[in-house]
């Protein structure tokens, strides 16, 4: 008795029946800073790191952005957002 389990193939995608779903992939625009970098990048946004890295999501444009996260962003350098927006990006991507 075989212990996999049945897959089913869903747009060209092997599912086994323990994935719920597949999601889009995201575009991040990846930024490395410094140690003193990401504790700004930190305070300002309120939002903590994952080991060496942390995220920021933007919104569809700067007027939809967090006050916070333009806040951080801008305390790294103020053309940040908008290159990230013009790369249509969905996140930010702070690390070390």
């Amino acid at each position: 008795m075989s212990d996999s389990l049945p897959f089913v193939k869903l747009d060209g995608i092997k599912l086994n029946p323990e994935l719920i779903e597949v999601f889009e992939p995201t575009k991040a625009l990846p930024v490395k800073i410094s140690e003193k970098g990401m504790k700004l990048v930190e305070k300002f946004s309120g939002v903590s790191r994952t080991g060496n890295t942390l995220f920021l999501e933007l919104g569809t444009g700067r007027v939809n952005t967090p006050e916070p996260i333009l806040t951080a962003c801008d305390s790294i350098s103020v053309t940040l957002i908008a290159k990230a927006l013009n790369q249509d990006c969905e996140y930010i991507s702070f690390f070390l």
